[in-house]
């Protein structure tokens, strides 16, 4: 389930929305999907989850694109 909002529909969302809007709709909606049955908590948590997974892939992205200067 991961693979596909992170993979598909957050790739569709940057590109339709810009960077940030896309990451806190895809976000979003995949956090409603762990909400039915759980705690308030876990699903703050994944939202955090795929804000910080984001950050990364965002930082190694910079990282091997300077070294390519």
């Amino acid at each position: 389930m991961e693979l596909l909002f992170r993979g598909v529909i957050q790739r569709d969302l940057i590109h339709a929305f810009g960077p940030a809007a896309g990451l806190v709709l895809a976000s979003s909606v995949f956090c409603a999907m762990h909400i039915v049955g759980r705690s308030i908590s876990e699903p703050a948590l994944v939202f955090f989850h795929g804000y910080n997974f984001w950050l990364s892939v965002l930082w190694v992205s910079r990282v091997l694109h300077a070294k390519e200067e």
